[in-house]
Order: structure tokens, then C-alpha cells, then sequence
């Protein structure tokens, strides 16, 4: 099938869509059927969000959340093992601060253009100097020694590196410019040839990746869950994201793909006494809060509150209790899994503290401060304000206000180092532990709201970043989850009240196979394409 009669079948697929969505899916099952049969096999039909937050680029953030695999390469990428391969990079090397890629000749960009070691350079330099998604800035020189040779230098010996060049999409040095996202010359399986702005992306094979593809046409619908559910219902969607609230829908000819990840959900509590300031996001703000800078407060919540029964009540059966930002990757320990929901122990750890209801409003109280905590959530994440309400009713037989509010990301920025915040969290690199937990970090953009510091944990990240390769890291990595830098309250840290892991749900056509999945990061729909070599 020519390029514009394949354009023509996947326009054709969307706006069925949209008239189906716009209709509440009342066409007949006929109807979906010609429009299935109009289709080529190899064509799919996707309803995964709005996938173009980030515009394609990754100046913009393309890549964060591992969505820059169905357009780009990255140097290196992670296995269904948990392990770092290579990718764009046939093999690769660490000594000491010196990295050496080297690349696979066969990668091309989607104009027929060769990936080269000075496009690795472009993309790295690029990224340095914007310094605005990928911090880089231990990068101290970047080389192309020939073709297919890349050489990164680095200030520190950094084992972060590597799992930060599986989330960096190389983009070509001889097309890059303010307009990439417009136009986004791909290195990867697919490349865009129509995007028309709220409606859809189509997409087709890359005409010069080096492995085969099933799927040579992708048609992404940017419509809300309910639209492409209710397309998907009447079959003219083979793949489309689902909360967990509607999971339990019956949609013939579909499964629903029930896929692991460590999107982590927990609440910020700031560890310092109100009075002083700090900084977040380039800005001045005031930092600190005279409850939950108490140790016993952060430590009665974590013994107290029963993370099963919010997982329950919060995502069905669809996630599990959380202990860490790292549950389930290489680097967590399962010795910081402990027995919650120990209310009597919660409630003795307050009032050895002094935290008593002095007055018999059923909140404890200590020095005249109630213990009464503002909870931000965000309200464009219905799960978080799911979790802010079931934590409000479980910390009440603790003695524990909390005070839910749903907020703009705005007044998160603003205020979140003096509330509590319902965070998620969750990615494919220990970096997540270093963001969350070093007193680095503090000031750093959003990371470590609560003002953490540990010096202890301090030095066993220091010591799992400049280890002689990654492998010899997990050990530190998890050192520091055991000295402070998780929910398990022996240590009477609790900055980060880890709560529950969301697994994260697709409903996918039973004709497509979508291989062994990766284990997902914290966001985006678009993960399910780090495996796409293997889908059929």
C-alpha cells in the first residue's frame, strides 16, 4: 500500500473514531467491522493520551518517562531483565569517568540520513547547554572519535550516566533546530507524517531501522479515556489506556494487559520546623511545618497507616503497598519491607512523644499544635485525590488531621515545603533515590520538597554513584534505602511516606501482541514501546 492511501486508511480509522466517541459508541458492530476491514493488518489504531506534552523533542522533555521510543534511539536501553543493553550503541564501556559507545553502523534517521557518533555529540551538547530536563552537567566533554565512536568524559565517575542515556533521544545534527517538533526527523522505529493538533498523530515505519517491525502504520488518537474506550468498544481502537476504575469493562475482542510498574505514589512531609525559606523552581519560598518536622508524626504514619487497604480502596487490585521509589528494580531492598497498619503502635509513638488529645477532639496535640497537616493534591490525577481522602480517614484513628486540598502544580511549586503533598514518583534509574533523599537535591528544581537531609544516606548515594560500574552501585543504592531513604520507620526519617505502586493498564486488541513487557516508569502511556521489536 502506497504512503498516501495508507494516510488515507488511518484518517479514515480516526475520524470513525472521533464519530463513534462524539456518538457515545452506538454505531453498529457492522459498521466497526468495515472499518476494522479498511485498515491493513499491519496498521494500528492507539487511544493512549495525549502523547504530545512533550513535542517530540527532547530540549522539550522527550524522553523522561521513556516515551521517545517509538520515535528514537538512545544510546543505551533497558532489557526485560532489568539490565542496561545496548542500543544505538552496539557495546559500551565504563572506566572509572570515561564512557565509550560503540555504535551501530546500521542505524539511519528517518531521511535516509546515517546515525552518527556527531550526532550522539549534537544531541549530548545540546542538552548540556540547555540544561533544562537532562542534567548534564557532570558531563565534561563529549567526543566523536571517528563514525561510530562516542567518548563522554566525565567531572565524577557517575554509574547514574548510563540509565540517563537510555532516556536521551538522539536527534540529528543536520536537522535539528527550533523547529524539530514540527517536523522530527526520527532515529528510531517510526517517524511522524501527519500531526494534526488535538486530533491525532499518524505515524509510520522508519524506512531505514535496522529491525523488522510488525506494525508499519500508527494512528494515535489524542482523545480523553472515556473516547477512546468507548471507540475501543466499538473496535476501531486495538490499543487504549484505561484507569483502574474502568477496568472492569467487557470489551469484545480486547484483554486487558494488567502490566507492572514502579509509578509510586507517596506523600511529601517536610522535615523542617516552620519559619525559614528555601527554593523551588528558581524561586524563593517559605519551607518548614511544625507537625510533620516532629520525627514521631513521620514515624507513627508510616506504622499506622495500612497500605494494603489503601492500595485496595485507592486502585483495586490493580497495585500494591510501596516502601520505596525503587520497588521491584535492581536496586531496592526488600529490607526496608515492614509490617504497617499497627495502629496501637502508632498510637504509643505519638503519646511517648507527647502527642496527646488534650482537649478531646479526637486530634493529638503537643506544646498547643494540633497535629493538623494541609494535603495538597493535584486534580489532574483522579488517583491522587483518591489517596489524599482514604489517608485523611485512615490517619484520623491515629490522631492525625490531614487536611486535603486539590491544587494546581502552580501552588505545589508554592507551598509544597510547608504541606504535604500526594507525590508520584517512578522511574527506570537510582536517580529517583538521589532526587528524592541527598541534601544536593535540596533547591534543585522540585526534588526533595521535604528539605531531607541525612548525612548517612548522603554517603552511601555519594558512594553508589562514583562506583567502578553499575553493578557494583546496587549495593550503596540499597545501603541508602536501609539508612533513611524509604518509608521503614526504624530510622525515623519518613521524609517521603511511600504508599502504593499503580500498575499501569491497556486494553489491547487480542490480535496484537505486545511481547514481555518492560517494567513502566511513573506517566506515560507511550512505554509500551520499548519493546516494540517484539510486538506481532
Amino acid at each position: 500500500m502506497s504512503r498516501s492511501a495508507r494516510t488515507l486508511a488511518g484518517l479514515t480509522a480516526a475520524c470513525a473514531l472521533t464519530l463513534t466517541a462524539c456518538a457515545g459508541a452506538t454505531d453498529s458492530n457492522g459498521a466497526a467491522d468495515t472499518v476494522a476491514a479498511d485498515r491493513p493488518e499491519d496498521s494500528l489504531v492507539l487511544a493512549v493520551g495525549d502523547i504530545t506534552d512533550s513535542e517530540f523533542d527532547p530540549a522539550k522533555g522527550w524522553g523522561q518517562h521513556n516515551e521517545h521510543a517509538v520515535l528514537h534511539s538512545s544510546l543505551l536501553s533497558w532489557d526485560e531483565d532489568m539490565e542496561m543493553v545496548g542500543e544505538l550503541a552496539d557495546s559500551f564501556t565504563q572506566e572509572g569517568a570515561t564512557w565509550t559507545f560503540e555504535l551501530n553502523p546500521d542505524y539511519a534517521f528517518s531521511d535516509g540520513e546515517p546515525v552518527t557518533a556527531e550526532d550522539v555529540v549534537f544531541t549530548y551538547e545540546m542538552l548540556k547547554e540547555d540544561g533544562t530536563n537532562f542534567d548534564l552537567s557532570n558531563l565534561e566533554e563529549i567526543r566523536a572519535e571517528g563514525e561510530h565512536t562516542v567518548v563522554a568524559e566525565l567531572a565524577q565517575p557517575d554509574t547514574l550516566f548510563g540509565p540517563m542515556t537510555a532516556q536521551i533521544g538522539i536527534v540529528p545534527a543536520h536537522r535539528y533546530d527550533e523547529n524539530y517538533s514540527a517536523d522530527p526527523v526520527a532515529s528510531g522505529p517510526y517517524r511522524i507524517v501527519e500531526h494534526q493538533q488535538g486530533e491525532q498523530v499518524l505515524m509510520e515505519a522508519n524506512p531505514h531501522y535496522p529491525h523488522d517491525l510488525a506494525y508499519q502504520e500508527l494512528t494515535f488518537v489524542l482523545s480523553d479515556e472515556e473516547a477512546g474506550l468507548a471507540a475501543a468498544g466499538a473496535g476501531r481502537v486495538d490499543i487504549a489506556t484505561v484507569s483502574h476504575n474502568n477496568a472492569d469493562r467487557q470489551i469484545e475482542g480486547m484483554t486487558l494487559h494488567d502490566l507492572e510498574s514502579v509509578d509510586t505514589l507517596a506523600l511529601t512531609l517536610p522535615t523542617d520546623p516552620a519559619g525559614d525559606t528555601g527554593e523551588t523552581m528558581g524561586q524563593e519560598v517559605e519551607v518548614g511545618n511544625d507537625v510533620t518536622s516532629d520525627p514521631a508524626i513521620r514515624e507513627a504514619l508510616t506504622v499506622g497507616l495500612d497500605r494494603t487497604g489503601l492500595s485496595d480502596l485507592v486502585v483495586s487490585e490493580y497495585g500494591e503497598p510501596a516502601y520505596s521509589v525503587a520497588d521491584g528494580l535492581p536496586w531496592f531492598t526488600e529490607e526496608v519491607i515492614f509490617e504497617d497498619a499497627r495502629v496501637d503502635d502508632a498510637q504509643r509513638i505519638l503519646e511517648e512523644a507527647g502527642w496527646t488529645d488534650s482537649n478531646g477532639d479526637g486530634t493529638v496535640d503537643k506544646d498547643g499544635v494540633e497535629a493538623v497537616i494541609p494535603l495538597m493534591y493535584t486534580t489532574n490525577d483522579q488517583v491522587r485525590a483518591d489517596l489524599a481522602e482514604s489517608v485523611t480517614v485512615q490517619a484520623e484513628e491515629l490522631g492525625v488531621r490531614f487536611e486535603p486540598e486539590g491544587v494546581t502544580w502552580d501552588d505545589v511549586y508554592e507551598e509544597g515545603k510547608t504541606k504535604a503533598v500526594v507525590f508520584a514518583l517512578g522511574s527506570l534509574s537510582p536517580k529517583e533515590l538521589y532526587d528524592s533523599y541527598s541534601s544536593d537535591s535540596i533547591g534543585v528544581s522540585y526534588n526533595n520538597l521535604p528539605n531531607y537531609s541525612n548525612p548517612e544516606v548522603d554517603e552511601h548515594i555519594d558512594a553508589a554513584r562514583g562506583a567502578d560500574s553499575f553493578e557494583d552501585s546496587l549495593p550503596h543504592w540499597q545501603a541508602a534505602q536501609e539508612a533513611g531513604a524509604s518509608a521503614h520507620p526504624d530510622n525515623g526519617d519518613v521524609s517521603m511516606l511511600w504508599l502504593l505502586r499503580r500498575d499501569h493498564l491497556y486494553y489491547v486488541a487480542d490480535h496484537v501482541d505486545i511481547g514481555d513487557q518492560i517494567m513502566h516508569g511513573h506517566g506515560h502511556g507511550l512505554q509500551i514501546f520499548m519493546n516494540v521489536e517484539e510486538w506481532s
